[in-house]
């Protein structure tokens, strides 16, 4: 009996081959390939404890609801309307209290940012490039950090010597431009290298967009924009592109700043690392320059508060 079944499925496996059109067969294999990465990002967020304890509970019909229709939206992507599955996820986010969607690709190896997209107003990302404000972006040190998930009200930070000025600037002109909110997902490789974290922006504050949607509910939207706008990478003159400045510290600077924050002296880490002493100091030159450190002391707490270790 198993032998007939196998038969039949190497023989339908023939038939499709020479009747089924292989762009068909591509585009479904692609749609089984987002499915699965889909179900890997909800089941990671499932088992997260950085869900919030008080949010808005989803129940499981309305949730099994929610993923059939993003299911079937994001399914017409690429469609004979020419509507991308970026088009589509602007759409979703507007429609549960969203007001702008940011996209950030990372190398997992090298923790270098690749691209980045956003739908913010262009006079306000051209503020953010102007004011280097990707140096106090405490999204890109959590994404860095490999934080699943981070959330912040807009205008909320206060001055304190834990808080650098220009975070404390960045927060607080997010809400003089409108912007109330913002809570992000990060979700894995895949296998390819690479990171992909989506923020979703809104008007409103963390409590009401937890009323108006649940927070669950927005992640799990996260989790299908992730998994549908892998080849969303802005063009090189568009509107929505943000221009990163890589300043990465490589394995070697990484590795001295670790010996560095557990004591070793500089004589200790040369021997540590088989180079001579005036070469660990070139090291700590550079990871100073590329941190915008005044002492070195101050560059191990940016390399902490930016994720580049863990002490």
């Amino acid at each position: 009996m198993v032998g007939k079944a196998e038969s039949i499925g190497r023989w339908l496996g023939i038939i499709v081959d020479l009747f089924v059109p292989s762009r068909i067969v591509a585009v479904t294999k692609r749609r089984r390939y987002r499915c699965t990465q889909i179900k890997a990002n909800i089941r990671f967020f499932s088992s997260s404890s950085d869900l919030p304890q008080k949010s808005v509970s989803i129940p499981m019909e309305k949730r099994e609801e929610l993923f059939g229709q993003l299911c079937e939206r994001f399914s017409r992507s690429n469609a004979a309307d020419g509507r991308s599955a970026w088009d589509i996820a602007l759409d979703t986010v507007t429609e549960v209290g969203g007001s702008a969607l940011n996209a950030v690709s990372m190398n997992s190896q090298t923790k270098q940012l690749l691209w980045a997209r956003s739908s913010m107003e262009r006079c306000w990302l051209d503020e953010y490039e102007a004011n280097d404000y990707q140096r106090a972006d405490p999204f890109l040190a959590s994404f860095r950090r490999g934080e699943s998930t981070f959330r912040i009200d807009a205008g909320t930070l206060t001055r304190s010597e834990q808080t650098h000025d220009r975070a404390f600037e960045l927060n607080h002109n997010l809400a003089l431009g409108g912007y109330g909110s913002f809570l992000s997902s990060a979700f894995g490789d895949f296998g390819c290298g690479e990171r992909l974290m989506v923020v979703f922006c809104s008007r409103y504050r963390l409590h009401e967009v937890d009323a108006l949607a649940g927070i669950g509910n927005v992640q799990l939207i996260n989790a299908f924009i992730a998994a549908n706008i892998r080849d969303a990478r802005p063009e090189p003159l568009s509107s929505q592109r943000i221009e990163l400045r890589n300043q990465v510290l490589t394995p070697r600077e990484r590795d001295i700043l670790l010996w560095l924050a557990s004591g070793l002296r500089n004589d200790q880490i040369a021997y540590r690392a088989n180079i001579a002493e005036v070469t660990v100091r070139k090291h700590l030159i550079s990871i100073r320059r590329k941190l915008n450190a005044r002492t070195r002391e101050q560059a191990i707490a940016i390399a902490v508060r930016d994720g580049w270790i863990v002490p």
